[in-house]
C-alpha cells in the first residue's frame, strides 16, 4: 500500500501490521526507510467510508473562534483550521444538528478525540469493573 512518510518526503510502499482484535485500530502503516509510523489504517470494507459528515460548517454556523479555546481563526498557526466536532457522533446515534455540534480549532479538535477514544474506552473498563459487570 502506498502512503506518503513525511519524514523521508516520499512516497512508499508501506509496511502493514494488524492489530490485535483488542485494539481500537485495525493495523498501522510503517515506512520501510525509516521505521516511522505513517497511519492507522481503516478495515478493508470500511476504507473510503466517512463516519461522519455534517451540513454545518463553521462559516454557516457564523463562529469564528474556537469554542474550547477561545482562539479567533486569524490567530490560528497556518496548519490549524476551525472545523465542526459532533458532541455525540453521528454513527452512535448523535444528530447533525447545531446543538450537538462544536467548533474547535485542530489542536482542540485532536484532543476531544483522544479523549473520546482513549480516555472513555479505559474509564468504561474500569466502570465496568467497579461495578462487577
Amino acid at each position: 500500500m502506498k502512503k506518503l512518510c513525511k519524514r523521508c518526503d516520499k512516497e512508499v510502499n508501506a509496511i502493514i501490521e494488524e492489530m490485535p482484535e483488542t485494539s481500537i485500530h485495525y493495523a498501522k502503516a510503517t515506512c520501510p526507510i525509516c521505521d516511522r509510523f505513517i497511519d492507522w489504517l481503516k478495515k478493508p470494507e470500511n476504507e473510503g467510508f466517512r463516519t461522519q459528515s455534517s451540513k454545518y460548517t463553521p462559516e454557516t454556523l457564523s463562529i469564528e473562534a474556537c469554542e474550547l479555546c477561545g482562539r479567533d481563526k486569524s490567530k490560528l498557526g497556518k496548519r490549524s483550521t476551525l472545523a465542526i466536532h459532533h458532541k455525540q457522533p453521528i454513527e452512535e446515534m448523535g444528530e447533525d444538528t447545531k446543538e450537538n455540534i462544536l467548533v474547535l480549532c485542530t489542536g482542540c479538535h485532536r484532543m476531544a478525540h483522544f479523549l473520546r477514544t482513549y480516555l472513555h474506552r479505559h474509564l468504561d473498563d474500569f466502570y465496568t469493573f467497579y461495578n462487577g459487570k
